[in-house]
């Protein structure tokens, strides 16, 4: 009863401190959320490789250039036996990587972090198409071989979509419609010009692009092609293109492809102006490419917005563990680790889920964080079926417990190193992070799942594995959850909270879900009794 009275008192007590702080910092120390929480930055790198034949090799591509949408640092390059050049053309910068003779397979690495900000516009309703415009916007109102202003059916196009007298916001909106819902999406490679996208019906994000900038350069709006990223976690070989109009002495972004009208996100990296190839090099090199990123928390930068920081944000945790030195990603997992705690016990008692380990859903979430969910779990599934095999083989050895364990250890982990050095190999960055596995999972894994096969069988060991799989899954989900992680950060005294929770569940008398299942049919007969 002692117990049960503390529990009762302790867990209230938690919350009402954990909401208590959080009022003072809001109410009385000026907090903000919008401004003292972190933001989601990304770690870029752009890999490319070809094979040279005793020939000159060029290639060229684009750099992302700092604006008021978009941040860029800490840039690295590395091609080993090419020299490096760089050049400012209008609104870009090129990057030139050449050698007068090579043999045999070469590398460049291109890698910086950003920082995106969104922006969205409320275009004027009533804005009329301006009658005369500056000269050097003449290029954006030109037609050219893909983007065929001038042709017939462009012109057609624009009679039957935009009606009289014509507006900047009522032209754009309608041409807009046309290339975001009436052509078909289609992954299209290579170039795709206006007329061919509206005589196909289909276009990727160049020929909507393309379309777009036709219809609004012929209503005599100047309109601009824009090329560059969709920022993400993980690896992707496609870049992407939107559209810009110049409306009333700014440029205005459009996506025809995922919808955004007069918007941008954050996630959109802007690489290059005009309709230009993100890549150029020399023929016959069997060239190939692909992007690599990694999405993290950041200190606000000077996107944000906001005004200078106030006195009382020296007091912030994510920034003094910065000053020492501690990265951010760090207490991240400091702070949600916890957490993740806190949904394998809801998971263990509530639900009736078994997993190996107290706590190891949690940790396994935590080693996804390299190499993402889907590899996570994979590296997860590739320990316990090597586990099972090279157990099966120790066994006939009629080996000690502890010495077989240490076997199938070693062996684990020179297969992830394997694994990992054939990911980097070939260019898979995430699978590349497999390595780091058996630092979190291995040892406690191995034995755990050795254990549970020889106590209880294979079905039942399989079993408890899926059951722990769909466990971490739910960690993953909400350890890596944007909103969490800042809120968390911003204010770590609502893991006061998460401990009157545990203290709640540590309390749990009622059945678990899965035993109502278990038991269904005895529960159906003590009711009908």
């Amino acid at each position: 009863m002692k117990g049960i009275l503390s529990a009762r008192v302790v867990a209230p007590a938690l919350v009402l401190t954990a909401a208590a702080l959080l009022a003072y910092k809001v109410g009385f120390a000026g907090y903000r959320l919008g401004s003292i929480v972190p933001v989601i930055a990304y770690d870029v790198r752009t890999l490319i490789r070809f094979e040279g034949h005793d020939d000159e090799v060029r290639v060229r591509t684009f750099l992302p250039r700092p604006d008021d949408r978009q941040s860029v640092g800490a840039e690295t390059f590395s091609a080993s036996g090419l020299s490096r050049s760089e050049t400012s053309e209008g609104d870009n910068r090129r990057v030139t990587f050449e050698t007068a003779s090579l043999s045999g397979g070469g590398e460049i690495a291109v890698a910086y972090r950003v920082q995106g900000r969104a922006i969205e516009y409320d275009l004027p309703p009533d804005l009329p198409i301006p009658a005369a415009l500056p000269p050097d916007l003449a290029p954006d109102l030109s037609a050219t071989a893909t983007i065929q202003t001038d042709h017939p059916e462009i012109g057609a196009l624009l009679d039957r979509l935009a009606g009289e007298p014509r507006t900047v916001n009522g032209t754009l909106r309608a041409v807009f419609d046309f290339a975001h819902r009436r052509l078909e999406p289609v992954p299209f490679k290579g170039t795709t010009d206006a007329l061919t996208a509206l005589r196909l019906g289909q276009a990727s994000c160049n020929g909507k692009s393309r379309l777009f900038a036709a219809l609004a350069r012929r209503a005599g709006i100047p309109a601009r092609l824009v090329g560059g990223l969709i920022l993400g976690q993980g690896s992707k070989r496609a870049s992407h293109q939107w559209v810009e109009c110049w409306v009333n002495g700014v440029w205005v972004p459009f996506c025809p492809l995922n919808g955004h009208f007069a918007a941008i996100p954050a996630r959109y990296l802007r690489l290059y102006t005009g309709d230009e190839a993100l890549f150029t090099h020399t023929p016959n090199i069997n060239f190939d490419f692909s992007f690599h990123m990694r999405r993290h928390l950041a200190s606000r930068g000077p996107l944000t917005g906001e005004a200078e920081a106030p006195r009382w944000a020296s007091a912030r945790l994510w920034d003094l563990f910065g000053r020492i030195g501690i990265p951010l990603d760090l207490l991240r997992i400091l702070i949600l680790l916890p957490l993740g705690a806190t949904v394998t016990v809801i998971f263990r008692n509530v639900v009736g889920l078994r997993v190996f380990g107290t706590f190891l859903p949690a940790l396994i979430a935590v080693a996804c964080r390299g190499t993402g969910l889907a590899w996570g779990l994979a590296g997860f599934a590739a320990v316990l079926a090597l586990v099972g095999l090279s157990r099966a083989l120790l066994s006939r050895m009629n080996l000690l417990h502890t010495p077989k364990l240490a076997v199938m250890l070693t062996l684990v982990i020179l297969v992830m190193i394997g694994l990992s050095a054939a990911a980097a190999g070939h260019g898979l960055a995430s699978l590349a992070y497999i390595s780091l596995f058996p630092i979190a999972v291995t040892t406690l894994t191995t034995e755990r799942f050795a254990i549970t096969v020889e106590e209880e069988g294979w079905r039942e060991a399989l079993t408890v594995a899926a059951q722990t799989a769909l466990v971490v899954g739910a960690c993953y989900a909400v350890m890596e959850s944007p909103a969490l992680q800042s809120v968390f950060l911003a204010f770590p005294e609502l893991l006061l909270a998460v401990i009157a929770v545990d203290l709640w569940l540590g309390r749990w008398m009622g059945l678990r879900l899965t035993e109502y299942h278990r038991f269904g049919a005895l529960l159906s007969r003590g009711r009908r009794a």
